[in-house]
């Protein structure tokens, strides 16, 4: 089992496939699985699926390093996030102070479902909407642990607030 929070969040695992006496068997001698939520990466962020599943990948790997790498490639740490942020209890919303055009812009996104504008330079974040910002730091809007939205650009970033 691969873990990847202080929490045991369980995102895949790998096993030693069982060894076959059959010459034409060439099975792979580890087999990964990984944590997949919805039928495809969107369903989730469009807020449409829940339901957590395990998916075993239909090609083995050779080493155990590559059969972690596939685990790393294919699962989104950012539904990991959003599910201990619904999983916490801290339902609810963050509501940002911004520059009006990146208002309009956040509203305006496909995903995450979750943002809308409440005011000319204000916009309301769901946490599943502000755990996929904290999934995406490698590109230049993100959320980091302090709860701060990154802009692109360089621009200030702008707090969070909690909404009870």
């Amino acid at each position: 089992m691969i873990c990847v929070s202080d929490d045991g969040t369980n995102v895949g695992g790998v096993e030693k496939s069982p060894l076959s006496k059959a010459a034409w068997d060439r099975r792979t001698p580890w087999q990964s699985y990984y944590r997949r939520v919805g039928h495809t990466d969107i369903d989730y962020w469009r807020g449409g699926a829940r339901n957590v599943t395990y998916q075993r990948l239909e090609v083995g790997s050779e080493s155990i390093d590559d059969a972690i790498d596939a685990i790393f490639s294919l699962f989104h740490f950012g539904d990991v996030l959003a599910a201990r942020e619904r999983e916490s209890g801290r339902s609810g919303s963050y509501l940002a102070t911004m520059d009006p055009g990146y208002a309009v812009q956040f509203a305006d996104l496909e995903l995450p479902a979750g943002i809308t504008r409440a005011g000319e330079n204000r916009v309301r974040f769901t946490n599943v909407a502000v755990a996929y910002f904290r999934g995406e730091p490698v590109t230049e809007t993100f959320v980091d642990a302090d709860d701060r939205l990154y802009l692109p650009g360089g621009e200030e970033p702008c707090q969070l607030v909690r909404e009870r």
